[in-house]
């Protein structure tokens, strides 16, 4: 299920930095699109720990996806998100054995 999600950053980085045990009175950027961006570099900084899993950003397309230009989208997924839906979508033969 998909969800169309409209928060400011400083509300979504306090809840996240909230969860993963981070002081939310940092701020990386006073442009919220910046914050995104620095924040997304620091989660890809320890690849076990690290739940972005798609970004893109206003200005880029993503013909594959579908997505235009003022488009954006992050999507965030821990490992265990992601091995529930590989068990749950894996084809029916694999999973009766």
């Amino acid at each position: 299920m998909l969800h169309s999600v409209s928060i400011t950053f400083n509300n979504f980085q306090a809840k996240l930095e909230e969860h993963r045990g981070i002081p939310t009175a940092v701020h990386r950027c006073a442009n919220d699109a910046n914050s995104v961006a620095a924040w997304i570099e620091e989660d890809k900084l320890d690849p076990r720990s690290s739940v972005v899993r798609y970004v893109k950003f206003q200005g880029s397309k993503d013909s594959v996806r579908g997505l235009p230009e003022n488009d954006f989208m992050l999507v965030l997924m821990q490992m265990p998100q992601i091995a529930w839906l590989v068990q749950l979508y894996r084809p029916i033969k694999n999973r009766l054995q």
